[in-house]
């Protein structure tokens, strides 16, 4: 899924997220949170 699609950082980062989902409350329950992108090339419409 994440092949060539998106760093390995971030990867991790998601991957603890989701790990982290379960608890009670979720992880960034009631948080605001904010993705910002930039892209050229092939990258761009991934």
């Amino acid at each position: 899924m994440y092949q060539g699609t998106i760093s390995g950082a971030f990867k991790n980062a998601l991957d603890w997220l989701h790990l982290l989902g379960d608890r009670d409350p979720p992880y960034l329950h009631d948080k605001v949170i904010g993705l910002i992108s930039a892209a050229e090339r092939i990258a761009a419409a991934a």
